[in-house]
């Protein structure tokens, strides 16, 4: 049978049970603590991991324009090398046909 707590019992009881409540009360403020933490963590990687996505964006966006401008460079100089080669060919057809105009008037003479 048990027997009625004695005043000490009594006290050694609360004291272990207010000991108990605070462990828990502790434990309860180190878990919301580290939560806290792993939420500024997490917040800080998203932000982190924008950052470099803009970043790249930009450097993409920065290499493409460079590729564009060097493209309508090429684009220019294929131009212009085949309008000399155009203006090469219409000299020489002219050439030909001046040949031939005098090649024909020679033998005329003959």
């Amino acid at each position: 049978a048990s027997r009625p707590m004695t005043s000490d019992d009594k006290k050694a009881f609360e004291r272990a049970r207010s000991e108990q409540q605070a462990a828990q009360k502790a434990d309860g403020e180190a878990k919301a603590r580290q939560e806290e933490a792993m939420r500024r963590a997490a917040k800080a990687e998203a932000e982190q991991q924008a950052k470099l996505t803009k970043e790249k964006e930009k450097d993409d966006r920065e290499k493409a324009k460079v590729a564009a401008t060097e493209a309508k460079r090429q684009a220019e100089i294929q131009k212009n090398h085949q309008k000399a080669l155009d203006e090469a060919a219409a000299k020489a057809k002219e050439a030909q046909a001046k040949y031939e105009a005098l090649a024909a008037k020679g033998q005329k003479q003959q």
